[in-house]
């Protein structure tokens, strides 16, 4: 089956080291702008941990009973998951950054 430009482009996209999430303005000052994207990434960083613990062992178990091995899905899942790691790091350091109290 052939993949469509969009799908392509969609692949891509996904594995953008780089990529930040629509309406994220790392050069934000304000506070609460740093709260939200922490909770945001954690959010998304616990949810694709999820998946990739699931895909982790369905592949493990399809790789055994049908000697059949699919790298790709889980190295594109780990290099989202490492990316979201990065922002939420990003964030949190911004976010203490920001809070910090003059004085």
């Amino acid at each position: 089956m052939a993949v469509s430009p969009e799908e392509e482009e969609a692949v891509r996209h996904a594995g953008d080291p780089d990529r930040l999430l629509p309406n994220e303005n790392p050069q934000s000052g304000l506070a609460e702008d740093a709260r939200h994207w922490r909770i945001v990434y954690r959010e998304l960083l616990t949810f694709k941990q999820g998946l990739l613990d699931v895909a982790d062992r369905g592949l493990a178990e399809i790789a055994q009973e049908h000697h059949v091995t699919d790298t790709t899905t889980l190295a594109l899942l780990r290099a989202q998951n490492d990316r979201l790691r990065r922002r939420l790091e990003f964030w949190e350091r911004r976010h203490q950054e920001l809070n910090v109290k003059p004085g």
